[in-house]
């Protein structure tokens, strides 16, 4: 009776509003009659929740598709006699995450989805099937789920530039009937597994994607510790490597004293050290105010404190130097600023 009115008078959202507010009403009843049914009814309920949830997913999808084809984000905040004039909000994203209070995130995988299972309109006025048919059948028969969804489309994504079409079409369709049968972490498990047997190497990043990921990235403090993630080129992780290898080298005896600004490396084995070098290499090892031994609280070294001793007394040599720009901030406290002996001194 609900549709035929829907259909004769074409009022959608008070239908939807009806639809809603009856669902809230029952909502209300099963939270205080829930405890009281039989495992059979509430057993069935439960089933049928999740049915409507699919369906609701479903609608989200379809939403979010057509906002972003009709372009409706670009209405907002325009000067209707300034055609140059800016709109309220960025993107079709950044209009859902707004309108809808979920996250950008969010928004942009609803939009991706809706690209991959839904119809298009050609310039001729006419319509191409969705890129994914066999996902749209089942996503427009609630038979799988947003997440299901998400996860079938983005792999089939992610293998599309490198499958054959007739590998990629039989891969979606399994995938889409798993979705529909099985729960979502066998969907994960079978969706890897095809994606490995079709491209058992993975994509190689394009040089873009390696220049976006590069950096260090400060993870916070946690329990008293920095955290650092450092993700580099081959070139430069040969010299962060490189620095941080001399304290793990047990040949190389190295002193850095802040306090006196002097620093002194020399090599240990016996083809490369003099009768002088290899006194003060001797010394140094032996003194016990030196760097070259481990730090207080260190009394055996692991070789992931040793690379951090490492890598920080080159920092503290390059600070030494007076190299480094002076806007670069304040030198750490207790170390300032001291100065290499020269070649001669």
């Amino acid at each position: 009776m609900a549709i035929a009115a829907f259909e004769a008078t074409e009022e959608v959202t008070g239908f939807l509003a009806s639809m809603r507010d009856q669902l809230q009403e029952f909502a209300a009843v099963f939270r205080e009659a829930a405890a009281l049914e039989t495992p059979g009814v509430l057993a069935e309920c439960v089933g049928l929740f999740e049915d409507f949830s699919r369906t609701v997913e479903q609608l989200q999808v379809t939403g979010a598709h057509a906002i972003e084809q009709q372009g409706v984000a670009s209405l907002f905040g325009r000067d209707p006699g300034n055609p140059e004039s800016k709109t309220e909000f960025r993107d079709t994203a950044d209009y859902l995450r707004a309108r809808l209070r979920i996250s950008r995130t969010e928004a942009r995988r609803r939009i991706r989805v809706g690209a991959g299972t839904m119809p298009h309109t050609l310039i001729s006025g006419g319509e191409a099937p969705p890129k994914y048919e066999h996902l749209a059948a089942g996503l427009a028969a609630s038979e799988i789920g947003g997440t299901a969804a998400t996860l079938i489309h983005d792999t089939l994504e992610r293998i599309r530039p490198v499958a054959a079409p007739d590998h990629l079409a039989a891969m979606e369709e399994q995938l889409t009937r798993q979705a529909a049968e099985a729960d979502l972490d066998t969907l994960r498990i079978v969706a890897r597994s095809w994606e490995a047997a079709i491209d058992p190497d993975g994509r190689e990043p394009s040089t873009e994607q390696l220049t976006a990921q590069q950096g260090v990235f400060v993870k916070g403090k946690r329990w008293g510790l920095h955290r650092f993630e450092v993700r580099a080129t081959d070139e430069q992780y040969e010299h962060l490597i490189t620095a941080m290898n001399t304290a793990t080298n047990p040949r190389l005896q190295t002193t850095f004293s802040p306090e006196a600004g002097n620093l002194q490396a020399t090599d240990s084995s016996p083809g490369h050290l003099t009768d002088g070098a290899a006194g003060e290499a001797s010394e140094a090892a032996a003194d016990p105010a030196g760097e070259a031994g481990p730090p207080p609280g260190w009394p055996n070294p692991t070789r992931p404190q040793l690379l951090l001793q490492g890598l920080v007394g080159a920092c503290q040599i390059a600070l030494s130097t007076d190299k480094l720009p002076a806007s670069g901030g304040p030198p750490p406290a207790g170390h300032g600023h001291h100065r290499l002996p020269g070649p001669h001194e």
